[in-house]
């Protein structure tokens, strides 16, 4: 059984209906959802994607603003530096841990963007 299969066999069912599958085509599935995850065109979008249509108030950790942005992680740790002054990357803490809103890594982003040709 493949995933579109599964697929169509779900969509006849009615709302709240349950499926059972026994464990070893379950893990088959998911073996084929990792290795092809793009096959139907159905694939979850990025986090590149995402920075631009989600709600401005969307908290995203550290690597979904490395992945929004293309950058590693520890360009991630570079930009929120208090060395880069008034230029660094918004973020704020929670527990320890790096924490930034959508909308201000946006308006970051537009900020720093430079016409071609512009230096």
């Amino acid at each position: 059984m493949t995933l579109a299969e599964l697929r169509k066999i779900a969509e006849t069912l009615p709302p709240g209906a349950t499926l059972t599958l026994p464990r070893d085509a379950l893990l088959r599935l998911t073996e084929e959802a990792a290795v092809t995850p793009a096959r139907n065109g159905n694939a979850a979008p990025t986090w590149r994607e995402r920075l631009w249509t989600c709600p401005p108030e969307t908290r995203l950790g550290v690597l979904e603003v490395a992945e929004a942005l293309g950058r590693p992680r520890s360009w991630v740790y570079r930009a929120v530096s208090p060395s880069r002054g008034r230029d660094r990357l918004p973020a704020k803490r929670l527990d320890g841990e790096l924490v930034f809103e959508a909308g201000a890594v946006r308006e970051w982003v537009k900020r720093r963007e430079l016409p071609m040709g512009a230096r």
